[in-house]
This record gives C-alpha cells, sequence and structure tokens, in this order.
C-alpha cells in the first residue's frame, strides 16, 4: 500500500505530526486506519494533505518502566547536547510518554503537596 496524501490524526497539538506503535509484520492498512482520520458522510470535513511517512525502528522504548527505556530517557536527562531535542525522534518520544508521566506526577507529587499545604493551613491557623 503506498500512502502519499491523507487526514492525519494530529497526536499532539504541539507536534504537528501522527504517531502509532506497530508490530514489525502489522498489516499497512491497519497503520493507515490508525494514523489517518476516516471519513464520516455528514461530520466535520476532513482535508486530505500531501503526507510523508516515517518509520523508527525502537523496540521496547514505547513500553513505560521497562528497563531499557528508563536508560534511555536517564541518558537523555544527564545529556549536555541539547540539539538531541530537536530531533522528531526525541520529540516523539517525549510526546508519547508525557500523558503517563504527566499523570504519575500529579499523583506523586502535586496531590501530596496540596494535602501538605492544606494541612499546614489549617495548623497554622485553627490549632
Amino acid at each position: 500500500m503506498s500512502i502519499s496524501r491523507g487526514a492525519i490524526n494530529i497526536y499532539s497539538t504541539s507536534i504537528d505530526a501522527g504517531m502509532t506503535s506497530a508490530s514489525i509484520w502489522e498489516d499497512s492498512s491497519q497503520i493507515y486506519h490508525r494514523l489517518f482520520k476516516k471519513f464520516v458522510q455528514n461530520g466535520p470535513r476532513n482535508v486530505d494533505t500531501e503526507v510523508e511517512l516515517k518509520f523508527i525502528d525502537l523496540p521496547i522504548y514505547h513500553v513505560v518502566g521497562h528497563p531499557e527505556t528508563l536508560k534511555f530517557f536517564k541518558a537523555l536527562k544527564e545529556t549536555e547536547n541539547l540539539k538531541l531535542f530537536e530531533l522528531n525522534s526525541i520529540k516523539f518520544m517525549i510526546e508519547y510518554h508525557w500523558p503517563i508521566t504527566k499523570e504519575y506526577t500529579k499523583l506523586k507529587l502535586l496531590y501530596p503537596f496540596i494535602a501538605y499545604l492544606f494541612l499546614f493551613w489549617i495548623n497554622n491557623n485553627f490549632l
């Protein structure tokens, strides 16, 4: 299947691209249905544009919590080369992991801090 035009399902508003993870032997039509919007008869109009498909072979790195993924992001965290973050592949990896990281940060940092702040306020004002 040759793909040159379509209406992309935008993965994130900060990166104008679609992204999906797939098996190495996956049928191209399955990938097409995950990356591109479906035509809906009476729905909003999808505009087909020229597209360029790029594939990144990064086994395991999309699995959150895998030791190799953790080593990869630790290396990114400690790098001095900021030009790495201009690469689309690195941007995609960060965008792919951000929703889970954001929820974890809220759960482990924000909510406990709000509870601590509330208890501190109670202690200073009423006790």
